[in-house]
C-alpha cells in the first residue's frame, strides 16, 4: 500500500541522490490530481532551466521517465521539479558528481 500526500499533488519518487555524467536517472512519482501529463524541468544552481522534459501519465496516475545525463553536463546541484496543469509539483535536488 502506498501513502498518497494529496495536499501535494505530486509526489516525486527518485531513489538516490548522486548521479554521475551518463547515468540513467528515472523520475517518477504519483500525480493525484487527474492530469494527462507532467513537465519535467532539470534546473541549475543559478535557478536556470536547462533541460525541459515532459511524461504522460497512466491510468493508474503515476509517471515515469527516464533520463540520461548528458556527456559535457556541468557537475554541480540541480533541482528535478515536476509540474502538473494545475499548479501542482514537487521537486527533489541531486548532485551530479
Amino acid at each position: 500500500v502506498v501513502s498518497i500526500p494529496t495536499d501535494k499533488g505530486i509526489t516525486l519518487q527518485i531513489e538516490q541522490a548522486t548521479f554521475s555524467v551518463g547515468d540513467i536517472i528515472t523520475i517518477k512519482g504519483i500525480a493525484v490530481v487527474q492530469t494527462s501529463s507532467i513537465d519535467v524541468d532539470i534546473i541549475d544552481q543559478n535557478g536556470d532551466v536547462v533541460v525541459k522534459l515532459g511524461t504522460p501519465v497512466t491510468s493508474d496516475n503515476t509517471f515515469s521517465l527516464p533520463w540520461t545525463i548528458p556527456t559535457g553536463f556541468d557537475f554541480g546541484t540541480y533541482t528535478i521539479k515536476a509540474s502538473d496543469t494545475v499548479q501542482h509539483s514537487d521537486s527533489f535536488e541531486i548532485q551530479i558528481i
